[in-house]
């Protein structure tokens, strides 16, 4: 739950997972949403919606590329999707598998 106060990430409802950048911070929600907020401010942003489900994890590409922000969020569902933070737009998405149970966590790993 986060209640930073004054109007700033008021959000009561049940949190999951959050992922964090230098300009701005997100949150995944049971109502099937993230949010994403003004670091600084912590005013919203945007909402980013595509799941049907829970939204149970995010993880944030770490390092980034140069010039991209990118966040990919696991859902109930059973579904992941791939986020461009810098426009709020859903770059792609993908099943788990056939017939599998829901997503319950993320993890962004690096290859070199």
């Amino acid at each position: 739950m986060w209640l930073l106060g004054r109007r700033g990430l008021q959000r009561g409802e049940s949190v999951g997972e959050g992922g964090v950048r230098r300009t701005w911070l997100s949150s995944s929600s049971k109502d099937t949403t993230i949010r994403v907020y003004d670091r600084a401010s912590y005013a919203h942003l945007y909402t980013l919606s595509a799941h049907s489900a829970p939204v149970n994890g995010l993880a944030v590409e770490s390092p980034g590329r140069e010039g991209q922000e990118r966040l990919v969020s696991v859902s109930g569902d059973g579904k992941w999707v791939m986020w461009d933070m810098l426009e709020g737009q859903e770059l792609r998405r993908g099943p788990s598998g056939e017939g599998g149970p829901g997503l319950a966590c993320v993890a962004w790993e690096v290859s070199r």
